[in-house]
């Protein structure tokens, strides 16, 4: 009986752990897919040749139109 008992708290025990790790794997998976995401962005936004983040080149693109407007 007492190793029933044991048996069945090992297995409730087990169940919690895997419950967790799925849990944790299903965070690892988001972040995964938001890092790939942002990835993708980030290579596109690139200037063929350049390297340079086309954010950046709209930064420098603004400058030069507030100098010219001065």
């Amino acid at each position: 009986e007492l190793g029933i008992i044991l048996m069945a708290a090992n297995m409730n025990k087990l169940a919690k752990m895997m419950a967790n790790l799925t849990h944790i794997f299903g965070w690892i998976e988001k972040l995964s897919r938001i890092f790939q995401r942002k990835w993708k962005m980030r290579l596109s936004l690139f200037i063929g040749g350049t390297y340079v983040p086309a954010s950046l080149c709209c930064l420098s693109m603004m400058a030069i139109i507030l100098v010219v407007r001065r």
